[in-house]
């Protein structure tokens, strides 16, 4: 009489929403480029979003953001280590991603296939505002979710551990419950050990 083989990994199962932006796709030399060309000198721990906002006028924000969520989304290297992280969780765990674009969808998606050839697009969600995003974790019953905005984290009451990628301690003072985490080998570690 043949046995199941048993479960062996604590990921099996476990359902974990990711971000695209900022945490699988890496803007900061290009935020650091472009910025430089609208006249701004910034350093890479000057390219999260929250912190542009107060170094550029809106008006000059606004044409970098369209830029990098455009078409030159598809020429963005990975974030350091969110390749092999990312395979890992997706063969051990069911990953969905969640990301917030409002236009040019489409260039994540060629990008995501082109980094992750077998990863099924039907797992890939796109909504128009921030607070949408735990309408999916919900009805999704995610477990985990990792994003580099701490006010997505804080609006995803249904997930259990929230994990901030903030490589350059951006935010200083962090709710409860939620975890930060300076890149994706420290989120590989994190993660294995609340599952």
């Amino acid at each position: 009489m043949k046995h199941a083989p048993k479960k062996s990994n604590a990921f099996l199962w476990t359902k974990i929403g990711i971000d695209i932006d900022g945490v699988l796709i890496d803007f900061t030399d290009m935020k650091v480029r472009l910025a430089k060309r609208l006249g701004y000198c910034i350093r890479p721990h000057e390219t999260h979003g929250v912190v542009l906002k107060k170094i550029m006028s809106r008006h000059n924000y606004e044409k970098l953001q369209r830029h990098i969520y455009g078409k030159a989304t598809l020429a963005l290297p990975p974030v350091a280590g969110a390749i092999k992280g990312f395979t890992y969780l997706s063969s051990r765990a069911d990953v969905y991603v969640i990301s917030r674009r409002e236009a040019g969808r489409h260039y994540p998606r060629q990008w995501f296939a082109a980094h992750f050839h077998s990863f099924p697009q039907e797992r890939i969600f796109f909504v128009g505002r921030d607070e949408y995003k735990e309408r999916i974790a919900k009805r999704l019953g995610l477990e985990v979710f990792l994003d580099d905005r701490l006010s997505v984290l804080k609006g995803l009451p249904s997930v259990r551990q929230k994990f901030l990628l903030d490589p350059h301690s951006v935010f200083t003072k962090l709710p409860h419950g939620i975890n930060r985490i300076s890149s994706w080998p420290q989120f590989m570690r994190r993660v294995k050990r609340f599952l």
